[in-house]
């Protein structure tokens, strides 16, 4: 008998018991920490930071989600939000507030803060947001890159598309915030065609706001003629060449897909696989080999498949 070349099995409860809850617990916090990128003016420290406390918040809000606690809590903001209404109805005044929670003005969409920083090593911005932007962020109405439209412009365009940005906010009353390089800080590498840093990308606080914004824009004849250079792929839904709508945090998405596309079966059942992140300039990373059972593999395939498909979710936004 050949001893050399007989194969083993074990049973399939055993094949993950090399893997420690921590080790599974780190593979689920990689793909949560990949939220969003980091902002102007955010040190890494600060960004490490509001990113451990969110997952901290997560795990919470999960855990009373399993006890049932969070359906009760949501059963009495229903009751709660019914009785509101009905009583809002009743008066002017209750209704008008009851639409407009935030207090926004007229005035809070033509009204801008600007800030330039560096995000990288070499990588400078300006980030813009009006006022009504800034209350819906405050209200958490309004999440940095949870509903993106990316713009793959070239560098002299930049000016022309901030302008355009400001007027459409201001005249169709559009919460927004957004960002492009400094062309005259950031480094010469960072500006060149084959560079992968993002050039303009805006942030809004519903899809809503985001095609009404977009809707608004194709129709000037100034952004008709801009023209992308260099064929950037922001993972998203492709609307003219030009804009790019990328919803349901971009950087979640390709986390997912790395892992899953990268997973490679193991003699004892567990798959490795290499991760990545996310650069504060836009650039992906990979950030090493990590360990995780089939089960959460599994879980991380539902998880891509669960993610909104954006083409999708454009096409049938109606405004």
């Amino acid at each position: 008998m050949d001893f050399e070349n007989i194969k083993t099995t074990q049973p399939e409860e055993e094949k993950t018991q090399n893997i420690s809850e921590k080790d599974i617990g780190e593979a689920e916090k990689e793909i949560y920490m990949t939220g969003r990128a980091m902002l102007i003016g955010e040190t890494p420290e600060e960004y490490g930071r509001e990113r451990e406390e969110s997952w901290e918040e997560m795990k919470r809000v999960q855990a009373k989600k399993d006890r049932g606690e969070l359906e009760k809590v949501r059963q009495e903001i229903a009751e709660s939000s019914d009785r509101e209404q009905g009583e809002a109805s009743d008066t002017k005044t209750g209704t008008s507030e009851q639409k407009n929670p935030e207090g926004l003005e007229k005035k809070d969409y033509g009204e801008f803060r600007v800030k330039n920083g560096e995000t990288d090593v070499g990588v400078f911005w300006y980030e813009y947001g009006n006022t009504a932007a800034k209350k819906l962020k405050e209200s958490g109405k309004l999440e940095w890159g949870k509903e993106r439209i990316y713009f793959d412009i070239p560098l002299n365009n930049m000016e022309e598309l901030r302008n355009l940005a400001f007027a459409i906010a201001e005249s169709e009353k559009i919460p927004i915030a957004f960002k492009h390089l400094d062309t005259q800080k950031t480094h010469q590498i960072d500006l060149r065609q084959d560079s992968e840093t993002t050039r303009f990308v805006t942030n809004f606080a519903s899809i809503e706001d985001a095609k009404r914004f977009y809707q608004a824009l194709q129709k000037r004849e100034e952004y008709r003629r801009m023209k992308s250079d260099r064929n950037q792929d922001y993972h998203g839904f492709n609307i003219d060449g030009v804009a790019h709508y990328a919803s349901g945090y971009r950087e979640k998405r390709l986390t997912l897909k790395s892992i899953i596309d990268s997973a490679k079966l193991n003699p004892d059942g567990t798959y490795t696989y290499t991760g990545i992140a996310q650069d504060s300039d836009g650039k992906w990373r990979p950030t090493g080999e990590k360990k995780i059972p089939k089960e959460l593999l599994e879980k991380f395939k539902r998880d891509y498949a669960a993610l909104p498909d954006p083409e999708k979710t454009w096409k049938n936004t109606n405004i």
